[in-house]
C-alpha cells in the first residue's frame, strides 16, 4: 500500500490475495468478486481509492440488502430521471430555435 492511504488497483488486488483477507471477507460473509466490483464503483477514473472509502464500502455491503435500502436506491434514481427528462425538456425546447437560426443561415448564403 501507498503511504498516501490510496490503494491502486494492483495493490488492491495484492490485498484481496492475502489469506487475511479471505479470511476477514469470508467471516463477513462477502464474495471476493464483489469486492472487485466495489473497486470499480468507488474508484472515480483516478485509478485510486482511499482506504477510507473502501471500508465505508466494505461495510455496506457486509450482509443482504435490506428492503430499506432498496427503496432509499429506488428514491435515488426517480429523483436522478427527474432530473435527466428536466434537462432532456430544456433541451428539446432550445433545439428547435438552433435549428431554425441553423436553417435560416444556410438559405441565405
Amino acid at each position: 500500500m501507498q503511504v498516501s492511504g490510496f490503494l491502486s488497483f494492483t495493490e488492491f488486488e495484492a490485498i484481496l490475495n492475502s489469506k487475511e483477507m479471505q479470511c476477514l471477507v469470508s467471516s463477513m460473509d462477502v464474495d471476493l468478486s464483489d469486492l472487485q466490483i466495489l473497486y470499480q464503483l468507488l474508484d472515480d477514473g483516478k485509478g485510486l481509492i482511499s482506504l477510507k472509502e473502501f471500508v465505508t464500502g466494505l461495510q455496506g455491503i457486509k450482509g443482504d440488502a435490506k428492503a430499506l435500502d432498496v427503496v432509499k436506491i429506488c428514491n435515488a434514481l426517480k429523483r436522478m430521471d427527474n432530473k435527466i427528462d428536466g434537462i432532456a425538456h430544456a433541451v428539446d425546447q432550445k433545439t428547435p430555435s438552433l435549428d431554425n437560426g441553423i436553417l435560416v443561415e444556410k438559405a441565405a448564403g
